[in-house]
């Protein structure tokens, strides 16, 4: 026993002083012996000095997407800093070592653990500083200058960067109007005023900006503008009445179709519930403005379930985020392998303002099988496999149901010893069963109106109204 410790503590140090004398060797390595006359490693940046700025939240955001677009990491960079290194650059050390060797294990050396020498002509510092600078002027720094200095090392072959950031002064918005929008438009806007993003005081930023004429398109696609886009409004903006700051209008651009400036309404909807993308549907279903497209004696789905994920109906003022939250919840129902929502205009006269939609649904596969095998084992010395074997049905009662039938079963045993020490087949266990599990995808609640419940009525009500005369 004393030989064998006495063994283990002596090949342990002799592990350690080969270790030791490893990273001595390495540490010894040149790391720029091999880079070309002419040329220097770059080892990294010092922290970018800025200058001439008021210390907020826009300009903490400015100097961290700045510090991005500046950052080189050197080479052996810790975490991708651009500052800090490892102390121990190992494929640096292997480039610079078999480089200048032509043998075919030096070759593959420096292929597979080397690191090519990042050079400070790679850096390309004249770009970065182009791109910082568009950058200030995009977040209101419009004199903003950048500019950067190579430090040379004690090792001439080596040497850093430093850029310096004059921010100058940031450029605000004085006001903001919206102008040349149509009357209708205009007053929504003004509805929606306290929903603004900009405001009197705020920096002048591209990204804001971008961020407030979208609030505007989404504020009309939502409110009937089906034909409106993003680029029919652009920015005007004067800095020639006080320096520093701008009066900023939105201003809607001239030549723009009649469609995209009145709201628009859904008319008749067609829903198609197709097995294969395309297939031709032979029989229908209508009820009032909905008509439902199948094959087959019946309708693979009810009525009644579509209507429940559908919030966009006949008679509705047509409103984006509604339609794509109806296609999102019959995607998320598991029923459909796509699902597509068209809208055609009901005619192709000037006064039309209404939008036949059309609701193309692809059902997914009806049935999956699936397998499972694994082996299990327990702390009472009990293991053995287990398995399942399962079916799902979806859409099981044309509601959007789903049914799990699954059968599973497991054999465990143990060994023990007998008297003479060997292994002997011991307690044994089996056990077998039948799952089964329905999922009814809605909250069944009998003092809570259906939203085709609720449709019916209105459109109930509507019509008693045009019976007598009057305008509900």
């Amino acid at each position: 026993m004393r030989r064998d410790k006495n063994y283990n503590r002596r090949f342990a140090l002799i592990c350690l002083l080969m270790m030791s004398g490893l990273v001595l060797l390495l540490s010894a390595c040149s790391t720029t012996s091999a880079i070309p006359d002419g040329e220097q490693l770059y080892i990294g940046m010092e922290p970018t000095i800025y200058r001439n700025y008021q210390s907020n939240k826009h300009f903490t955001a400015t100097q961290e997407e700045l510090d991005l677009v500046l950052a080189t990491p050197p080479n052996a960079a810790l975490l991708g800093s651009p500052s800090h290194r490892s102390p121990f650059p190992v494929g640096l050390w292997i480039w610079n070592a078999f480089t200048p060797d032509t043998t075919k294990f030096s070759r593959w050396l420096v292929r597979t653990f080397g690191s090519t020498p990042v050079l400070m002509s790679n850096t390309t510092p004249d770009l970065r500083v182009t791109v910082g600078q568009n950058l200030l002027r995009k977040r209101g720094y419009f004199n903003g200058k950048i500019s950067y200095e190579k430090l040379i090392q004690k090792n001439p072959k080596k040497g850093k960067l430093q850029y310096t950031v004059d921010m100058g002064h940031l450029w605000t918005i004085d006001s903001l109007r919206y102008t040349n929008f149509p009357a209708t438009a205009d007053s929504l806007i003004i509805k929606n005023q306290d929903k603004a993003l900009l405001h009197k005081g705020d920096a002048f930023d591209v990204a804001t900006l971008e961020q407030e004429r979208k609030r505007i398109t989404d504020l009309f696609r939502d409110n009937g503008y089906y034909y409106y886009q993003n680029n029919y409004a652009s920015y005007l903006a004067d800095t020639t009445n006080v320096h520093g700051v701008a009066n900023v209008r939105l201003q809607m651009v001239d030549s723009i179709s009649s469609n995209a400036l009145k709201p628009w309404y859904i008319g008749k909807v067609t829903i198609n519930l197709q097995r294969q993308f395309m297939e031709q549907l032979h029989n229908k279903q209508s009820f009032r403005d909905v008509t439902v497209n199948y094959n087959g004696k019946r309708t693979p789905l009810r009525l009644r379930t579509i209507a429940n994920d559908l919030k966009v109906w006949p008679g509705s003022l047509y409103n984006n985020e509604l339609v794509e939250r109806s296609q999102q919840q019959l995607n998320g129902s598991g029923l459909f392998s796509a699902t597509n929502f068209t809208f055609t205009p009901r005619d192709s006269t000037d006064s039309c303002n209404v939008l036949d939609m059309t609701v193309d649904c692809t059902f997914d596969k009806r049935y999956d099988f699936y397998i499972e095998a694994y082996a299990k084992g327990k702390t009472s010395g009990l293991f053995g496999p287990e398995g399942n074997i399962g079916l799902i049905k979806r859409n099981t009662f044309r509601g959007g149901e789903k049914l799990d039938l699954r059968a599973h079963g497991s054999y465990e045993w143990s060994y023990n010893n007998d008297d003479n020490g060997q292994d002997k087949l011991g307690v044994t266990n089996y056990n077998y069963g039948l799952e089964g599990s329905l999922q009814i995808p809605r909250l069944i609640n009998p003092f809570v109106l259906p939203p085709r419940k609720k449709w019916e009525r209105i459109q109930k009500k509507i019509a008693e109204a045009e019976a007598r005369g009057i305008e509900y």
